[in-house]
């Protein structure tokens, strides 16, 4: 089954009301377990979770109106409560109230980000990006923004350098403008350059990244995961923006059918919906068990593909595989993710969930390790805020946390480079006074 079909199917014998109630009940289940933990919306882990509910919203509905088994949904909420159980077990990051003004209190102790440090990061990213829209287009313009580097002979790796250098380059600019020196030029520099790519790409959720960046460099200012007091206004206009951008990338892709308003927001509303489309395509039917492909090195194979040290056949990707079968498409180039349980059932069976709590952990140590640097320089605190966004993509599509964390393993002789570069001083391209946010960033 398609999601299509799928919701096709629960739109005519489901009910808005009952969608709605079990939609609920999970956020409700979500709340009570996750309260404590996180101090603001904007923690990207906080994302996944409500998308997460989303998708097991669909899965429960698919089980109540027999389009998918019961035993399948028992493997799902086994994998993804031994998971979230092994990241709250080894999590020490719960939020702590701090008196008086944490920002102020930790200015004289941290270190400040040099323009030479940005301004390396700044051309390196856009010398990236021109080589990628000029030799293979720009992807909100294509008919796939993930077949853009399909046969591209290698070039892959402009992609993989761009999700290395994208996110820390951010959580950077952001620490930059807060401390308002003459590298507040290089930051702005950076956050426009990611605002047009953000668009360019066509994905409806890319510029959710400035706000996940804005938040961890907040947790590298204040010295932890502190509540936020008040949101700035600078913040205020940017959910702004975030809020229309999906529109406009959905009317630019779907112009035909997304002539008015109220037809792009149905299409926005169908994508929200489409969050729980592996459960459609991998467990309607339980599709699942014809295609299954049991691999204990799978997680490795898409690196040693990259590394040129195995051959491309030996690296599957389950989306891919499902198009196949289900649509009988001979080389689809895209595909519905892979989440965790679908992922760990497809390569390893239901004895696959022992690495469920296992995967947890590293979702907790990863989020402990954004903690710990705190203390460090920033660079290294916004290489550490990267490695937990990626981690926090475990349960969306653990080949997402794969991909990006080799893309910021390639990327770390850049970040030293910038680094080194540092002490250079570089003319600002705007000038120095510019203001992000007020006192409460």
């Amino acid at each position: 089954m398609t999601v299509y079909e799928v919701i096709d199917i629960l739109f005519e014998e489901s009910s808005f009301s009952e969608a709605l109630l079990l939609l609920l009940t999970v956020l409700l289940v979500y709340f009570i377990v996750f309260r404590r933990r996180f101090s603001s919306v904007f923690d990207p882990l906080v994302y996944v979770l409500a998308l997460s509910s989303v998708a097991q919203t669909m899965l429960l509905l698919m089980v109540l109106h027999e389009l998918a088994s019961i035993t399948k949904l028992s493997f799902v909420a086994a994998c993804l409560g031994l998971f979230y159980a092994g990241f709250l077990f080894v999590d020490t990051s719960k939020p702590r109230a701090q008196s008086g003004n944490p920002l102020q209190a930790r200015a004289p102790l941290l270190r400040q980000v040099a323009g030479g440090t940005l301004a390396v990061l700044f051309f390196v990213e856009l010398f990236v990006l021109a080589t990628t829209y000029t030799f293979f287009g720009v992807p909100l313009f294509l008919e796939s923004r993930l077949s853009q580097f399909v046969d591209s002979g290698g070039f892959g790796v402009l992609n993989r350098l761009q999700t290395g250098l994208e996110f820390s380059s951010l959580v950077l600019a952001f620490v930059a403008l807060r401390q308002r020196t003459s590298a507040a030029g290089w930051a702005w520099a950076i956050l426009i350059q990611f605002l047009i790519s953000g668009l360019l790409s066509g994905s409806k959720g890319s510029l959710l990244s400035l706000l996940f960046a804005w938040y961890l460099a907040r947790v590298y200012l204040v010295g932890g995961w502190h509540p936020i007091s008040k949101l700035p206004k600078s913040m205020i206009i940017l959910l702004a923006l975030l809020g229309t951008s999906p529109l406009l990338v959905i009317w630019i892709q779907n112009r035909e059918a997304a002539s008015s308003l109220g037809a792009t927001l149905q299409l926005l509303a169908l994508r929200i919906a489409a969050e729980g489309d592996p459960y459609a395509y991998f467990l309607g039917g339980d599709a699942i068990d014809a295609i299954a492909r049991h691999d204990w090195l799978a997680p490795l194979r898409p690196v040693l593909v990259a590394l040129r040290l195995g051959s491309p056949e030996s690296s599957v990707n389950p989306g891919f595989e499902i198009v196949r079968e289900i649509l009988g498409v001979d080389a689809p180039a895209a595909g519905p993710n892979s989440r965790l349980a679908i992922y760990l059932l497809y390569f390893y069976g239901f004895g696959g969930i022992v690495l469920a709590p296992l995967l947890g952990m590293t979702l907790g140590l990863a989020r402990n390790f954004v903690g710990r640097r705190v203390r460090g320089s920033p660079m290294s605190f916004a290489v550490a805020a990267a490695v937990y966004l990626h981690f926090c993509k475990l349960e969306v599509d653990p080949q997402l946390t794969i991909a990006g964390l080799f893309g910021l393993g390639l990327v770390l002789p850049i970040f030293w480079l910038a680094r080194f570069a540092g002490g250079v001083r570089l003319k600002p391209p705007v000038p120095r006074r510019v203001q992000l946010a007020g006192p409460e960033c």
